[in-house]
């Protein structure tokens, strides 16, 4: 019944810049994804999405890319730019329950473009999530809960700028990896992160909340956490594109069940307003992690809290 179009465009630190690392912007890197939602019978929702990440190898900007209805995937310019695509549906089948699920594609394999023993066959780069929410209200507030799964391939959100042979070096890239330039100790630091699931590629996550807001000001939510870590990283050697068969057959998490990284998280938090002016919260998140750095046996424990209070100035209406 209602569609909605979106189009995002962002610009972020070049891994040549990062490379530089003279305080100077360096050469363009760019993100821009254009969106369709549609929303069904009031009971289905649909949405593609559609983006890449570009940098272009002689550092000027075509003004072709800036096109919010062109579709990048026909550009065909796989040494500047790394495609992705999503789609996600989501269904609510009676009151207070919505499950959803989303299919993204970073590299994939067709049977008729590429064999599988080939040489230069080049590795899935896939996620897939699965969860459900719900709601229930009751006279004193509202509970809340949900559920999620998530699994990405090796290779997701990674990619060389010559996706036919293997990555050499560690600025030769054009991942999902954004960096934010900061100010730490008197000097420039690149905080580099996944854009798009947190956890990245080889990765395997569940994750449980229920929240309960209270009418009366005031909201409580606990959260489970559990991720399992192949061996690909968001940088250095580890976040590398390989191609061939044995890149092909990698499968998460890389390195085996016995060296990933499994990180648990029991997190509590909750705060409390007075009026439209003050607020108190506070957090607490307690991490157990096995095989630490993928190595075997390395087992640490780690509680992390913080507390902390709002003042704002609000104006009448």
């Amino acid at each position: 019944k209602v569609m909605k179009y979106t189009f995002l465009t962002s610009f972020f630190s070049s891994p040549a810049e990062i490379k530089a690392d003279d305080g100077l912007l360096g050469p363009i890197k760019m993100f821009m994804a254009h969106r369709f939602e549609w929303r069904i019978w009031d009971k289905v929702g649909i949405a593609l999405t559609e983006g890449i990440m570009y940098q272009p190898q002689n550092n000027v900007l075509d003004l072709r890319i800036l096109n919010p209805f062109g579709f990048y995937h026909n550009y065909y310019i796989i040494n500047e730019a790394n495609s992705i695509a999503q789609l996600e549906l989501d269904y609510t089948p009676f009151s207070h329950w919505n499950f959803y699920g989303s299919w993204a594609v970073d590299e994939i394999r067709f049977l008729w473009t590429e064999k599988a023993d080939s040489p230069t066959v080049h590795p899935d780069g896939m996620g897939f999530l699965l969860g459900t929410k719900c709601a229930y209200p009751e006279s004193h507030g509202v509970w809340k809960g949900s559920f999620e799964w998530t699994y990405t391939t090796p290779y997701f959100y990674l990619r060389s700028v010559d996706p036919d042979k293997n990555q050499t070096g560690d600025y030769d890239n054009l991942n999902y990896v954004v960096a934010s330039r900061r100010w730490v100790n008197g000097k420039l630091v690149y905080d580099q992160n996944y854009m798009g699931s947190p956890y990245g590629g080889d990765a395997i996550v569940f994750q449980l909340v229920g929240e309960y807001a209270s009418h009366a000001s005031w909201e409580a939510e606990a959260r489970l956490l559990y991720v399992v870590h192949g061996e690909k990283a968001r940088s250095g050697t580890s976040s590398y594109w390989k191609v061939g068969p044995d890149a092909y057959g990698e499968h998460t998490p890389t390195g085996g069940w016995n060296k990933a990284i499994r990180t648990a998280m029991l997190g509590l938090s909750g705060s409390k307003s007075w009026g439209n002016n003050w607020k108190v919260y506070g957090e607490m998140d307690v991490f157990h992690v096995a095989n630490k750095n993928h190595e075997e046996g390395n087992t640490q424990w780690d509680v992390q809290w913080n507390v902390g209070f709002l003042f704002q100035i609000s104006t009448p209406k």
